[in-house]
Formats: C-alpha cells, structure tokens, sequence
C-alpha cells in the first residue's frame, strides 16, 4: 500500500511538472509571437510610408498590406512551429538519452538515423508544397490589391457625380461623353 501511494504521489508531481512546464511555454510563446510579429509589421508599414509617392503609386495598397499581413502570420508561426519543436526535441532527446545510457547504446545511433531518414523525405515532399501555397498567396494579393483598387475607383467616380443617372436619356443604356460634357456645362 506505501509503495502504490509513493508512486501515486510521483506521477501527480510529474503531471503538475508537466501542465506547469506547458503554461509557461505557451506564455512565453505567445509574448515572443505578439512581439516579433508586431515588430515586423512595424517595420514592414514604416518601409512603405517611406516610400515616395511614385513608388508607393505603383503598388497597389491592398497587395502591400496583404503582404505585411501575410509576413507577420508567417512570422508567427515560424516561432510557435521553432518552440514547440525545440521543446518537444528536447525533452525527447533527454528522455532517449537516459534510456540509452542505462538500457541500451545502439538505441541512440538508430533515432539518430531515423531523424535523418524522416527529415531528408519531409524536405523533398514539402517542397512542391511551398511553391504552390507562394502561387496562390501571390495571386491572392493580386487579387486582394485589384479590388481595393477597384473600390476606390468607385468611390471616386461616385464622388464625383459620374454614376448612372446622367446616363438615363440614352437609349443605349451607356453615358455618352456629350451627355457629361452637356451636364458639366450647363452647371
């Protein structure tokens, strides 16, 4: 009965340990994440606001925020992938270590081996990955950057009373340069 309690208390204290080691791990991944990604987005606006209004003119401001955006998002899960990988390697390391040094040598060389082996394919199978998810977010902020475009172009065609009602009289259903020409005169 004293040793079942003994064992009891230890696998309490090695989960306590262990709920303890991950609260602290995920609150200093989410301080470092907020941090670094705040910093390059920073940065990133700061090197656009430099920009001369020639250069800034031909970006399109929604592609450049989706960028900003997307290099931030990456950033961090770059650093939440780096934490919980190193944390994860570690811990598994020191535990293989153990286990080799009081059971077995060889156990060591084969994990070491087999570490290699696994990382070789998932680089060669991520690969193709990576350049198809860049097409996509490539044409994505194509794409988002047109449409801010767009919008202000009719924003500004609105604000400036160019929209269908000057264009009602036309039996084409178009706007004819004489029917803008004939309203801006006569005002």
């Amino acid at each position: 009965m004293r040793g079942v309690l003994g064992w009891l208390l230890v696998a309490a204290a090695v989960a306590f340990a262990a709920r303890l080691a991950g609260a602290l791990q995920d609150y200093a991944l989410r301080l470092l994440t907020q941090k670094v990604g705040t910093a390059m987005f920073d940065d990133g606006l700061r090197h656009t606001l430099r920009l001369s209004f020639q250069e800034a003119g031909d970006r399109r401001s929604g592609e450049t925020m989706g960028l900003l955006q997307k290099a931030c998002t990456d950033t961090e899960r770059f650093v939440n992938a780096s934490v919980n990988v190193l944390y994860s390697s570690l811990v598994g390391i020191a535990f293989l270590v153990w286990f080799g040094v009081t059971r077995n040598w060889l156990l060591i060389p084969v994990f070491g081996i087999g570490v290699l082996v696994l990382g070789g394919l998932t680089g060669l199978l991520s690969q193709k990955m990576k350049k198809t998810q860049r097409a996509i977010v490539r044409e994505t902020s194509r794409m988002s950057g047109a449409i801010t475009e767009s919008l202000r172009n009719i924003e500004l065609v609105k604000s400036l009373g160019l929209t269908s009602s000057s264009c009602s009289g036309s039996s084409s259903g178009r706007c004819s340069p004489r029917a803008n020409s004939s309203r801006s005169n006569s005002s």
